[in-house]
């Protein structure tokens, strides 16, 4: 990130400028970035409802970003890899899906839905687990589908709950939208 920073805007503090003014432009008033990697940093912050809106930008107005971010398997270098997320086996309809990851953060996730036409968009921040991150998710379009009035299809068994945790608060936000 830093070196295509450096190579777009001179170097990495003008192209956060760039980012942060883009950022104004696309409506995402909660959102400021410090960095061009999105490593922590105090002075960055963000919201789930402006994470849910970039990425709906990115798959309206890159929608060859689904293929990268929505496949089940990528080939890199002749070899073919396959990804272990739960989400893209559900019923569900996810079509692109980013994954992150810090100790600050937890772990988060970004993705895009499609059912009966209907966009959905939702974001998950801070879970304590990645597997509690996809719970999370799958619980949140199950719940936008049905309060949509859209079939959810065959659901999988449900194993039992885990405990209650205790910590920092998690954040999501489902945004419906046609598209």
């Amino acid at each position: 990130a830093c070196a295509v920073a450096e190579r777009l805007a001179g170097n990495e503090e003008a192209f956060v400028h760039r980012m942060n003014e883009k950022a104004q432009l696309m409506g995402l008033a909660g959102t400021r970035f410090a960095n061009p990697h999105r490593l922590p940093d105090p002075l960055q912050r963000t919201t789930a409802q402006d994470m849910a809106a970039l990425i709906g930008h990115l798959v309206t107005d890159y929608p060859a970003s689904r293929t990268v971010l929505g496949g089940k398997t990528f080939v890199f270098r002749g070899r073919v890899y396959q990804r272990r997320i739960p989400l893209f086996d559900d019923p569900g309809g996810v079509q692109a899906l980013k994954t992150g990851f810090t100790n600050e953060a937890g772990y988060n996730l970004a993705i895009a839905a499609w059912r009966a036409g209907q966009r959905f968009l939702l974001i998950v921040l801070g879970s304590h687990t990645r597997s509690l991150s996809f719970r999370d998710a799958r619980k949140v379009l199950q719940y936008g589908f049905i309060a949509n009035g859209l079939d959810i299809g065959d659901d999988p068994p449900r194993r039992p709950a885990a405990p209650a945790r205790r910590g920092p608060r998690r954040s999501s936000a489902s945004i419906p939208s046609s598209g």
